[in-house]
């Protein structure tokens, strides 16, 4: 993980803090053993003073250790939320296959969350890194002052320490990763049972599908229990350590009181501090781990990025929009070969039909058309030049792609319709495209995914978006996006489109034979 300049001064501020802390945590033993010392002579006002400095070394203590941890859960959540935003926004601009990520649940649920987590460690691993080095520094040189007999016994413990932190936490994240990823399966195996209800009533499924949930779930729970058992372990053992060593620090401290190679104050001092020499190795031997674990969080991500994003940076941005070729169009998507043979040349404005049977390609491919999805091979042209040699930012805003799934998110139809900056949609459009009998108005509520409306009335108001577009679009591209509205409202919204965008280019796909009537030409789209 490569540290990032832009967070030293937050990160400087938070190790600068935490240097009193650490400066009191290594007085306050030193002064209680020096209260001990000189409590074996009898009672003095020197004793008083002692105990009097320690209170206020104490209540310091407190103050900055408040400040500190303020300032640096507001610093990890600073650069989480910095890094978040980086690392999602790269996903947003991603240059190809925004669609094919955005309708994966199981990435989009990877890139919700992993940006964070690395983010979160990025906020907090120096400090951690720096704070830890000085704690274990300053717990060497206190016991060594202390007594170095005692410091070269806890110092055996040392690698012990670190290498059992290392081996607990290697499968604690090992098992994890793995409960992530089975529950993610879960999720999805339980969204398609809901989603799917009304078929698996229907063909009697509830027994199988049942059983392949009961199954995913029992392997969540497996691995659950894993994970479990190892965090109980490093408890365990953390607790075993952090009582024994202190307590085998004690007793050697008395055998060496007899041969007066240490006074009882310095001895319990020893006792009291010890924690802060142990502490920091197994600290780091957690963030040694936590840093391991985040290169694997970003070598997911980064496998995400460059399985949906094409690296297109210096292609042509220059582009013609005044004609189309399409010739035969060859591309792999999510182990599908697609092989489609047309002829498509086009060089003037207009409404043009292609006719393609199911399951041909015919959606892949025009979404490689409209720079939604990128292709090494399809054999497509705009203006002369191939698409996969321009750069996708110069066809958003040009190519407009609709198709039967087109979202509808929750807000007024107005809100809707008016998606792109500077849009706006006037009342005579939308009554153009509405009747009396849709019962519908530009401020209507729509429902999450227009679930209070028909799919017709979906389908017409995403066209609006294409209405309240400032500039006429290039290309225009209805990918079964009529395929809800009957034949006389299908004819009036095809009027409605060829009057509005005279200078467009406008691919109309259907399986309704008869809409091609309408069309200035048809193309078909045939298996090569």
């Amino acid at each position: 993980m490569l540290y990032k300049k832009c967070y030293f001064k937050l990160h400087a501020k938070i190790v600068l803090l935490s240097i009193i802390p650490l400066a009191c945590s290594a007085a306050i033993p030193l002064l209680l053993g020096q209260i001990i010392d000189s409590l074996s002579k009898g009672f003095s006002p020197e004793v008083f003073r002692t105990i009097t400095i320690c209170f206020i070394v104490i209540f310091v203590q407190k103050i900055f250790n408040f400040i500190w941890n303020y300032n640096f859960n507001t610093a990890k959540n600073i650069v989480a939320a910095s890094e978040t935003e980086i690392l999602f926004d790269e996903f947003l601009s991603a240059k190809s296959n925004l669609a094919g990520t955005f309708n994966n649940e199981k990435l989009l649920n990877r890139i919700a969350n992993e940006p964070y987590k690395l983010g979160s460690l990025y906020g907090i691993s120096p400090v951690m890194l720096v704070n830890n080095i000085m704690m274990f520094v300053l717990a060497s040189g206190v016991l060594l002052y202390l007594n170095w007999q005692l410091l070269l016994l806890t110092s055996l413990f040392i690698p012990l320490i670190y290498l059992i932190g290392c081996f607990v936490r290697k499968n604690i994240i090992k098992y994890s990763k793995e409960s992530s990823l089975t529950s993610e399966k879960f999720l999805l195996h339980l969204g398609e049972a809901l989603k799917g209800f009304s078929d698996i009533k229907i063909f009697s499924a509830e027994k199988k599908i049942k059983t392949s949930l009961t199954k995913v779930r029992r392997d969540m729970l497996t691995v659950e229990k894993s994970e479990e058992f190892y965090q109980r372990l490093y408890r365990d053992i953390n607790g075993f350590l952090y009582t024994s060593l202190p307590l085998i620090n004690l007793v050697a401290g008395f055998i060496l009181m007899k041969y007066g190679k240490i006074t009882l104050g310095s001895t319990i001092s020893f006792y009291m501090y010890v924690g802060h020499f142990i502490e920091p190795v197994q600290n780091l031997a957690d963030l040694r781990m936590a840093i391991l674990n985040s290169n694997e969080k970003k070598k997911l991500v980064d496998e995400i990025k460059k399985e949906f994003a094409a690296d297109l940076a210096g292609h042509d941005k220059a582009v013609d929009f005044n004609s189309l070729l399409l010739k035969d169009i060859k591309h792999s998507f999510e182990s599908k070969d697609i092989n489609i043979k047309t002829d498509i040349d086009i060089s003037t404005s207009g409404f043009y039909g292609i006719s393609a049977p199911s399951g041909l390609g015919k959606s892949t491919a025009l979404k490689i058309l409209s720079g939604l999805l990128y292709s090494e091979t399809a054999g497509l042209y705009i203006g002369g030049k191939e698409v996969k040699s321009l750069d996708p930012d110069s066809l958003n805003g040009n190519i407009f792609y609709i198709n039967d799934k087109s979202i509808i998110f929750q807000g007024t139809v107005k809100e809707n319709a008016e998606l792109t900056e500077n849009a706006n949609i006037t009342k005579e459009v939308f009554d153009s495209i509405f009747d009396e009998s849709d019962n519908l108005s530009l401020e209507t509520e729509l429902e999450t995914e227009g679930a209070n409306i028909s799919l017709g009335q979906k389908q017409r108001v995403v066209l609006l978006r294409l209405f309240a577009l400032k500039e006429e679009p290039k290309i225009i591209i209805l990918d079964e996006a009529l395929s809800g509205l009957d034949e006389l409202r299908e004819r009036r919204t095809i009027e409605t489109l060829r009057k509005a965008f005279p200078h467009s280019i406008i691919l109309f796909i259907t399986h309704r034979k008869k809409s091609f009537a309408l069309c200035d030409k048809v193309f078909e789209f045939k298996e090569s």
